[in-house]
């Protein structure tokens, strides 16, 4: 606090009339300086005539002002941090939800048809529409669909001896139990493997190309032909305690069984 500020409460110092904020604030300064250190000795001495004008307390109200603006101030840097916090954890970067928080179900849409067959040591298939006409020649090892020779992805024939299967899709919902009103995921695919990460947050600061609203259906599909040709087809869901995983070609094999 400056000198001129302190020298003009000194009188109400000396006559125990401060404020024990302003008391505080004297005690402060007196130690560390001189000048109105000795103009407070004069004063209590007597060789310095002390005259109380209590008709402008201009002084004390300016230090009530700054206590109490640096108490205001001081609230409202504790109010940023705390907001800053929150928006960090619930919207910017939050955490993985929980493994209890996380419910997965799954249905079986069974809408067509699949020829599975295997060809050089590798299982493939091919998609047959419903009404379509198939016949298995097995002497030249081939097949027909509607009168034409039927040929893969790279032009050869497919062949003979193979087994005709409902396809479809596998779905599989995920419902988060969180207080929140948004999920971010992330899905990253190696191979026929899948790896889900779900955080529950709040819809401040997201890329809402990768959120979800809490009503909104979180949901994955998977084809239940190509799901059987796989050596495995697994979907991991990432959680903060421990992960969950679905085995998706057993859900296809189980599917058509």
């Amino acid at each position: 606090m400056k000198c001129n500020i302190i020298r003009d409460l000194l009188p109400l110092y000396c006559d125990d009339m401060a404020s024990d904020e302003s008391r505080e604030e004297i005690d402060i300064h007196l130690a560390s300086c001189e000048e109105c250190k000795k103009i407070y000795e004069d004063m209590k001495s007597g060789r310095i005539e002390i005259k109380n004008n209590f008709e402008n307390l201009d002084p004390l109200k300016k230090v009530r002002r700054k206590i109490w603006t640096m108490r205001i101030t001081a609230v409202l840097a504790v109010i940023v941090m705390i907001f800053s916090g929150c928006y960090f954890f619930l919207c910017k970067n939050p955490s993985l939800a929980k493994a209890k928080q996380v419910d997965c179900t799954t249905e079986t849409d069974l809408y067509g048809k699949a020829y599975l067959y295997e060809k050089d040591g590798k299982r493939d298939y091919v998609c047959i529409p419903n009404n379509a006409e198939f016949t298995e020649d097995t002497v030249k090892d081939c097949v027909y669909m509607d009168g034409e020779l039927l040929k893969d992805k790279e032009g050869n024939n497919v062949p003979a001896g193979g087994e005709m299967i409902p396809d479809g899709q596998i779905i599989i919902h995920i419902d988060v139990d969180t207080f929140l009103t948004c999920i971010k995921t992330k899905l990253d695919s190696y191979g026929s493997n899948d790896d889900l990460w779900i955080y529950p947050c709040l819809p401040f600061g997201q890329d809402m190309g990768c959120c979800y609203e809490c009503k909104d259906d979180l949901r994955l599909e998977y084809s239940v032909a190509y799901s059987l040709v796989t050596e495995n087809q697994l979907l991991t869901i990432h959680c903060k305690d421990k992960d969950i995983k679905l085995d998706i070609k057993k859900i296809a094999e189980e599917a058509i069984s």
